[in-house]
């Protein structure tokens, strides 16, 4: 994500629409706000898993874009995958 810029959405002809939830793992919340994925989130949905220690200032501005951010535990850096599953499990989970 940092070194290109990816849609990361369905371009098939009729089918933008359909495009599932954007996951963008960042444990540091460094997403360039001029990425696809946050320029686009009006149309397509992006959420932004970070380190609960992640900036609170970058949460809010992704926040401000339109981005959905969530906080998980991390490992030297690298975010509890099983926590990330769960918080997906719960999002999916009706009501």
């Amino acid at each position: 994500m940092l070194s290109d810029n990816p849609q990361l959405n369905c371009r098939l002809p009729g089918m933008l629409e359909r495009s599932p939830v954007r996951l963008v793992l960042d444990a540091q919340l460094r997403l360039p706000l001029a990425t696809s994925v946050v320029a686009t989130v009006r149309d397509t949905p992006t959420w932004v898993f970070g380190a609960r220690r992640g900036s609170n200032i970058a949460e809010e501005i992704l926040q401000q874009k339109g981005c959905k951010v969530f906080r998980v535990d991390d490992t030297k850096g690298r975010l509890d995958l099983d926590e990330v599953l769960n918080v997906l499990a719960e999002q999916a989970s009706p009501g």
